[in-house]
């Protein structure tokens, strides 16, 4: 195709040298309705250069590939990081909880949600795995004993 229409693009103006800085920060959502918007507008008694028209496909399908790929990859690592997880149950942990005060106890169970996995504690608190400092592993002491915070008690 010739020229990506900038009306079309809320670039109206951008001809000189800096249109590749422009067209380059545009994200892949806008990338796209820019190419439908000028796919629309072509004369289909005077179409535009197959092969340009076949690389704006091509375009296309690689930005749709890349936020394919990019959305399993993120599938993958909350699964990884659920998994992970779940092997920390009966073990002892240190953390941070919501409130950002440290924490140590033993895990009773795992929470996945939307944000992500969070260890549920034995005495009810809970740490969120982005939160985790540090694994203490299967303690056969009370954890209340080790030193710095409560120790896995509620205060």
């Amino acid at each position: 195709m010739s020229a990506i229409s900038t009306s079309a693009s809320g670039l109206s103006g951008a001809t000189g040298p800096g249109v590749p800085d422009k067209i380059s920060a545009m994200s892949s959502g806008d990338f796209l309705r820019v190419m439908f918007a000028e796919l629309t507008r072509q004369d289909p008694l005077q179409p535009n250069e197959t092969k340009d028209l076949l690389q704006q496909v091509a375009t296309i399908r690689s930005i749709e590939s890349n936020i394919g790929l990019s959305d399993n990859l993120k599938q993958l690592v909350k699964q990884n990081e659920a998994a992970s997880a779940g092997n920390l149950v009966g073990q002892t942990v240190k953390g941070l909880d919501q409130a950002g005060a440290p924490v140590t106890g033993v895990v009773r169970s795992v929470r996945i949600t939307r944000d992500g996995s969070s260890l549920n504690l034995l005495d009810g608190r809970s740490i969120a795995v982005k939160d985790l400092q540090e694994i203490l592993g299967f303690m056969l002491e009370d954890p209340s004993a080790l030193p710095g915070d409560q120790g896995g008690v509620n205060p």
